[in-house]
């Protein structure tokens, strides 16, 4: 299901694949520190939450548990990270 890939031969497996030492803590990666996005530049001057620092682990849980849901292979490093805010507001999604 995730090896499905685009024009330019992406995939959501690869992606996930690529962030997963990320995740785990295995690497460490500063946030938007190459970005040349004019935004991305302007934002951690101007406060905006979420524009420096080190990647939070954290933020990718809801991917990784969406992941896991049809890929079971995804299961543990979801479950390493907890379950996203959504489903403590709509508990029915938790089986």
């Amino acid at each position: 299901m995730f090896a499905i890939e685009g024009s330019k031969g992406r995939s959501i497996g690869r992606t996930l694949d690529r962030l997963a030492p990320y995740v785990r803590g295995d690497r460490t990666h500063e946030e938007f520190v190459r970005s040349r996005v004019a935004f991305d530049v302007q934002s951690p001057a101007a406060g905006v939450p979420g524009f420096a620092g080190a990647f939070d682990p954290r933020k990718a849980r809801t991917e990784y548990w969406l992941a896991a849901r049809p890929d079971a292979g995804r299961l543990e490093l979801s479950s390493a990270l907890g379950s996203p805010w959504v489903t403590q507001r709509a508990s029915w999604l938790v089986q």
